[in-house]
Formats: C-alpha cells, sequence, structure tokens
C-alpha cells in the first residue's frame, strides 16, 4: 500500500514537510501574552496532525484498525481546525473545553477508583473466607477506602477554573460530530467517521473480519487518500491564518 513511488506517498511526504515548517513557524512567533492560549492551540493540532498521520502510516504497513482510529482522528482534526478559525468565540469555546475535559477525567479517575476498591474488597472477602492472613488486609483495606484524594482535589480546581470562565459547572465538550454540524460539514464528516468506527471498534464486523488474514485491507487506499486530503485541509485553513493574521485569534 502506496509504495514510496506512488505519487499520492510523496504528495503526503511533502505536505508532512510543509506541516513541520508551519508548525516550527508558529512555535517561533511571539504572540501577545493574551493570546499566547491561540499559539498554543494551533501548536497543538499540527502536532496532533504529525503524529496522527504517523500513526495511520504504521496502520497502513501493519493493522487497519490502527490506520482507521487516525484517520478518525485526522477528520475529527479538521472539523476542529476550521470551527476554532471560523471566529474569535469559537476559538475561546474550544479553548474552554480544556477545562471541562480536564474536569470529567479527574472525575472519572475518581469513580474509577471507587469502583476498583469495591471490587478489591469483594475479591479479598472471598481470599478471606479460608486464609486468615487475608482477613488483616480486608480490614485495612476496607479502613483505608478508595484513594480518590488527588482526583477530588484537581476536580475542585477545575470547577473553580470554570466558575471563573463562566463556564456551567455541567457544561459538557463539545463532540465532533457536534463541531461538524455547527460548521455546515455534518453529510461529509458522518460517513467517513461511521466507517473508521466501524473498523476500529470491536463492532461484529471488525471482530469476523480476524477470520480473514487480511479482510479490511482493501479499504486502507481509502482510508489514506481521505486523510491526505484532510490533512491537506487542516494545513491550507492554518495556513492562511497565519500568513494573513499572524497568530491572532480569528476576529470576532
Amino acid at each position: 500500500m502506496s509504495p514510496n513511488n506512488d505519487p499520492l506517498k510523496q504528495g503526503a511526504d511533502q505536505l508532512l514537510s510543509r506541516i513541520s515548517r508551519l508548525l516550527q513557524q508558529i512555535q517561533d512567533s511571539i504572540a501577545v501574552d493574551d493570546e499566547g492560549w491561540f499559539k498554543d492551540l494551533l501548536c497543538g493540532i499540527l502536532k496532533s496532525a504529525i503524529e496522527d498521520h504517523r500513526h495511520m502510516e504504521t496502520g497502513i504497513r501493519e493493522s487497519v484498525y490502527l490506520a482507521a482510529w487516525a484517520v478518525r482522528n485526522i477528520l475529527e482534526l479538521k472539523v476542529i481546525t476550521k470551527y476554532i478559525l471560523s471566529n474569535q468565540e469559537n476559538a475561546v469555546d474550544f479553548r474552554n473545553d480544556v477545562l471541562v475535559d480536564s474536569k470529567e477525567l479527574n472525575e472519572a479517575f475518581t469513580n474509577a477508583h471507587k469502583e476498583g476498591h469495591k471490587k478489591l474488597l469483594s475479591a479479598l472477602t472471598e481470599m478471606a473466607e479460608p486464609d486468615a492472613q487475608f482477613k488483616e488486609i480486608l480490614q485495612m483495606e476496607s479502613d483505608r477506602g478508595p484513594q480518590t484524594a488527588a482526583t477530588d482535589s484537581e476536580t475542585a480546581v477545575y470547577k473553580q477554573l470554570m466558575s471563573i470562565y463562566g463556564i456551567k459547572e455541567n457544561a459538557k465538550p463539545k463532540m465532533s460530530s457536534d463541531i461538524a454540524r455547527l460548521i455546515g460539514e455534518q453529510e461529509a464528516f458522518r460517513p467517513l467517521f461511521k466507517i473508521c468506527s466501524k473498523v476500529m471498534h470491536r463492532t461484529a464486523l471488525s471482530i469476523a473480519s480476524t477470520n480473514a488474514e487480511g479482510g479490511l485491507d482493501e479499504i486502507l487506499p481509502f482510508l489514506f487518500s481521505s486523510a491526505v486530503g484532510d490533512l491537506s485541509e487542516i494545513y491550507g485553513a492554518i495556513d492562511r491564518q497565519v500568513q494573513r493574521n499572524g497568530i491572532h485569534p480569528p476576529a470576532a
């Protein structure tokens, strides 16, 4: 798939070189103090694009499931890029999702610790019946409780930051499908997103495909060309923004 003399592969390599140069240009730029977040956002998108392309190429060689995961990531990066570059309000809105994501991540760790502790106590209870040694361990773990102090503290910090930035405590980060709808690209977004999801998740299709060697490999050329097209759009949108306006956020 996509040997080195393939024109599309050569074009992808040239595109990645341009993305790397654009990333370096932005990193070398000096941002106004209160606009540094936008510089970081652009750099984060370009770094993610480079990393996802690398994963996609590995997947093309070794695993269609990895390739589909990387291609879906690139698709999501494309709609995010267009969303944040459409106006300043959108860019700020996406920036604020970092706080919501961080709060939700720490809440999830807390809940995972609690559920894991319940399972541990259950297992120790069973082992303590025939073995008295485990009774002491069971009592110690029962008294100790789930270790959630650190994640509870982090959750509180992010809730406070959300309050400072006027973000509702029950706010949810936007899903990529919502972002695609907001920029009017849902019809183009939905089919590729579904194709990648069907392949990368353990659906009935992906499980069945493991019984035939290379069962889904015929879709690899499609995945590769789709990713290159989306990477080109990401690069073009950010390059136009930087060349026209520097690293300032788009106009309100």
